[in-house]
Formats: structure tokens, sequence, C-alpha cells
């Protein structure tokens, strides 16, 4: 009984074994859970970083490259599902054709252009924004991107140079196509600066009043090498064939030759120029004032630009022999970034006090050449008689042209002129045609001529042609030698010719030679 007992009381008094094993279970099993959502965690943080520097990288590079004025690398960072049009828009937005305009359009708007830029932060967009800026593309661009991670930085922009200052602030949105990250969109959150002084307008035209300054000096020392200089500023494709249109309505053979018929022509030679107004056009604009040109040279350029700049001008041509004002325009365009003058075109001849007659080349008071009085006198010989009349002809000096006829006819003449004009141009009178010329409406109108060919008529020829003047006018002029000329006239109406042939007879009386009759065919104009 007492073993028994005491048996009992020993086991009573041992201490009992914990049960320990599920318990060491269930806390590795916690150590393990937390560490494995610890890597997991650890590696999503890892790879948005990853992807965050990877876009970051991107922004980087576009700033770099377009800060070395780079552009075509700096745009290889744009999806190139959406490239092109981005790039189309940074073109139409400067006004410029390519790459290189764009670059020199940058340089010289900032004066030497830096760039310096700071990313200042990022985040990752949501969902609902990511569909917002993919919806937003496809609206701008037609193009469905398959972008599923976006990422946008703000970017602190400053470009500065001579001319001034520009600080923005920008959003760069990259997003990641497969495995490769790409600027998809761009857009300006705030402009914290801009000093920049510039004009675009101001940069061009001084490529125009470098045209002008070439001209007066090289006319006015009468050197045709030198003005060759002024015309190397026109464009390439149109410079050539300007040059030979000058140089056949003022009948010259080259430059020197013009050059000293214009300084002769004023009586020395001085151009001020001033600009009234300068525009763009776009290329929908430009087409049409294109194709007018085109018709004017009979050639086709390949002058297909986004933008054309036109620029309305004044200028006042003066010399010893008097003044003439004109308005033209100057149409201004970009190939390979270089600007040039694409042509001038005359809108209105605003006066003309030019007089001749004390020019050298012109016969001189009391030289015998001519009479005192026109309105008794004759010229010398009949070469002069001709060239007189279509010289101031083409000066647009209407009545002064129809007094070198003879003055038995003279009246009967400009009633004739009267009656061909207006048939042609519907004008009912000589002043409604100088009002014309003289007006915004017919600037454009210009007269040139070539002398083909003439010949001394026999007198049967002299006979025939004293009974036309008899039978139309009812006079009887006593003619002693009458001479026959033919000359090709050009009628340029703004971009249009009209080519015709005029047969223009002369004959000398006792006071000198006159202009008796000139037919012009205008079934032989185009």
């Amino acid at each position: 009984m007492t073993d028994k007992n005491q048996m009992e009381n020993v086991r009573s008094e041992q201490p009992k074994k914990k049960k320990t094993g599920l318990v060491i279970g269930i806390s590795l099993c916690v150590v393990l859970l937390f560490g494995t959502a610890a890597g997991v965690f650890g590696f999503v943080k890892y790879r948005e970083q990853q992807d965050k520097d990877a876009g970051e990288e991107i922004v980087s590079i576009f700033m770099k490259e377009y800060g070395r004025l780079n552009l075509e690398d700096a745009y290889e960072a744009f999806h190139p599902d959406i490239r092109d049009a981005v790039i189309g828009e940074q073109l139409d937005k400067y006004m410029v054709s390519g790459f290189k305009g764009l670059e020199q359009y940058l340089d010289i708007y900032y004066g030497d252009m830096e760039l310096d830029y700071e990313i200042d932060k990022s985040r990752r967009l949501e969902k609902e924004e990511l569909e917002d800026i993919l919806s937003e593309i496809h609206d701008s661009y037609k193009e469905q991107l398959d972008i599923s991670k976006v990422y946008v930085y703000q970017v602190t922009e400053t470009f500065s140079g001579t001319n001034g200052t520009l600080k923005i602030r920008e959003e760069y949105y990259v997003g990641r196509d497969e495995e490769t990250w790409y600027i998809i969109a761009v857009t300006t959150d705030k402009v914290v600066k801009d000093d920049v002084s510039f004009s675009f307008s101001e940069y061009l035209a001084e490529i125009i009043f470098e045209f002008n300054d070439i001209m007066n000096e090289a006319v006015s020392e009468c050197d045709g090498e030198k003005l060759e200089n002024a015309f190397a500023l026109m464009h390439p494709e149109t410079g050539d064939m300007f040059l030979e249109a000058l140089l056949r309505n003022n009948h010259c053979d080259d430059l020197q030759e013009y050059a000293e018929k214009v300084n002769s022509y004023y009586g020395g030679y001085f151009c001020e120029l001033e600009i009234l107004q300068s525009y763009y056009l776009t290329e929908e604009e430009w087409e049409p004032i294109l194709s007018q040109i085109e018709d004017y040279y009979g050639v086709e350029f390949d002058l297909h630009l986004p933008v054309v700049w036109a620029f309305d001008t004044k200028e006042t041509f003066t010399g010893s022999n008097g003044a003439a004002c004109v308005l033209e325009t100057f149409y201004v365009g970009e190939k390979d970034g270089q600007w040039y003058i694409i042509d001038v075109i005359t809108n209105e001849v605003v006066s003309n006090t030019v007089d001749v007659s004390q020019s050298e080349d012109e016969p001189q008071e009391g030289d015998g050449s001519q009479s005192e009085d026109m309105g008794t006198g004759g010229y010398a010989s009949a070469d002069e008689a001709v060239e007189h009349y279509l010289q101031t002809f083409a000066r647009k000096e209407f009545f002064e042209a129809y007094n070198d006829y003879h003055p038995a006819i003279r009246e009967y003449a400009l009633q004739d002129a009267i009656d061909l004009f207006g048939d042609q141009f519907g004008l009912a009178s000589l002043e409604d045609l100088e009002e014309l010329v003289n007006s915004a409406a017919g600037a454009g109108i210009t007269f040139s001529y070539d002398i083909i060919d003439s010949m001394e008529l026999g007198n049967e020829e002299k006979d025939q042609v004293l009974d036309m003047i008899n039978d139309n006018y009812g006079v009887q002029l006593d003619i002693s030698e009458m001479a026959a000329y033919w000359v090709q006239e050009d009628y340029k109406i703004y971009f249009k010719t009209i080519e015709v042939t005029a047969y223009i007879v002369v004959g000398k009386d006792d006071d000198g030679w006159y202009i008796l009759l000139t037919l012009i065919d205008w079934d032989a104009s185009d």
C-alpha cells in the first residue's frame, strides 16, 4: 500500500511534458510566408524602379540629342507608330520643311541655343489615366498603341541663348511596347519664363534688305559681276528663270548691260526699301500662287513648300532723272534649311516721274536730232522714232508715246488706240488705260518688246500706206521716205504673257521722222 502510494506520489510530483511540435510548425510557416511576401514585394519594387529608370533614360536621351540639335536622332525616342505624325506637327509649328530647317530655326531663334533640363518627379499612370492618354493619342494620330504601362515625368527645360531664355515645365509620357520604351506624348504644364526677343519675319526680311543693298551698290557702280551676288540670294529653282526674264524684258544680254541701262535710266541709282507687312502662306495658300508663277515662266518648279513667307514692300527708285515708287511682294521660301527669295512680283506703280530725256543716251535739247517742240518736230532717224515710241510705251506713258505720231494723224491714231485697248481690255479711253496700269488692279501689266526686222519701203509700198492713211483718216501726207519695222511685243498681265507681232511704219517729212501706222496681229497671241 505504502509502496503503491509512494509511486503515485512520485508521479504526481514529476513535471508534465509540453506538446510543442504543432506550435513550432505554425511559427515556421509564418516565418516562411513572411519571407516570401517580403521577397515578392522587394522584387516588384525592384522591377518598378527598373521600369521607371528605363523611362527616365528615354527622356534623357531625347533631351540630350535635342539640346545638341540632332533632331533626327532625338525623335527616334518617340513610338514608331506616331513618330512621323509628331515630327510633322513640329515642322508645321515652326513652319519649316525638314529637320535642317528646324535645327536652323531653333538655333537662330534663341541665338546659339543651349538646353538644360531637370527631371523633377515621376509616377506611374493609373489604369484610368492610361486609358485616357491612349484615347487622346488615338484621336490625334489615328493610332491605337498597345501599351500596358506608362510613366509620366515632369521635366523643367531651360532654352537659352543670346536672344533670351525660355523656361518651361512639360510632362513626358513614356510607355513600354513589349520590352522597348518610347515617348508617346508630351504636354506643356507651365511656362515659367519667356523673355526671348526674336522675330523670325525680321530675320527673313534681312535677306530682302541684303538683296536690295547689293542691287544698290552694283547698279550705282555699273558692276555686273557684283550684281550676280544679289541674284545668288534667289531660290535655286527660280533664280535662273527670274534672271533670264529680267534680262529679256529689259533687252539686255547680260548683267553688266542691265546695270548700265538701269543706272542710265534713273541717272544714277538708289532704291529705298520699306517692308509694309509680312505674313506666311500655308501650302494650300501658296499652291495657286506657285501655279501662276509657273505659268509665267512656263516651267514647273519643285516648290511645294509647307510654308512660304510673303513680304509686301514699298520701293522708291531715285536718280537725277527722277523717281519711281513701286509696291512689290517678295516671296521667301526654304530649301534644306536655307531660306531664299523665290520670286518678286510687282503689285502697283504708285508714281513715276523719271524723265529719260535727261539721260545721256537720249537726244538732248538743241543737238539737232529732235526739235524742241514734239508737237511739230520729228526724230533725226527712223530708228530713233521707233525706239522712243516703244520705250515710252513700255514706261506706260501713253500720251507721250502717241506724240511720236505725225501731227496730222495723231488724234486719229490715239482714237484707234482707245478702240484697240477697249476691245482687248474693256477700256473706254486711254485715260482708263493709264489709270488701270497705275492702280493695284493693273500694276502687274507690263510691256516689253524686241525689234526683229526692219526695211526701207519702196515707192509702191509707200503709196499703199499713204492710201490706207488717207482712206482711214481723210489726210494726205507728204512723205519723202518710209520704213517698216517688225516687232515682237509681250504684254504681261500679272503672271500671264500675251505675245503679239506688231508692224510699225515710220515716215519722214520736212520736220523729221514720225510714226505713221501700227498694226498688231492679236490672232498671233497665245
